[in-house]
């Protein structure tokens, strides 16, 4: 069993298509979190330094704005 296994495991990494893959999404997720991160130290700053009306204007329009964002995919999608 471990032996089939590891035979799989040598088989996908000898595979170009595969690492490929592996690289690219690990591209995908290192910039996810470092847009995930710079949001929320925005948020801290605004929070920090412009007080609680200033975060809630950038919270609405950060909302606003995604939820404008997610209609406009899903009517190009329609194409």
């Amino acid at each position: 069993m471990v032996k089939s296994i590891e035979e799989k495991v040598r088989r996908l990494l000898g595979d170009a298509h595969f690492l490929e893959m592996i690289k690219g999404s690990g591209v995908f997720f290192l910039t996810k979190i470092l847009g995930i991160l710079s949001i929320y130290l925005f948020s801290w700053y605004l929070s920090v330094e412009l007080r609680a009306e200033a975060y809630g204007r950038f919270a609405y329009l950060f909302t606003l704005i995604n939820v404008v964002t997610v209609f406009t995919i899903l009517g190009s999608t329609q194409l």
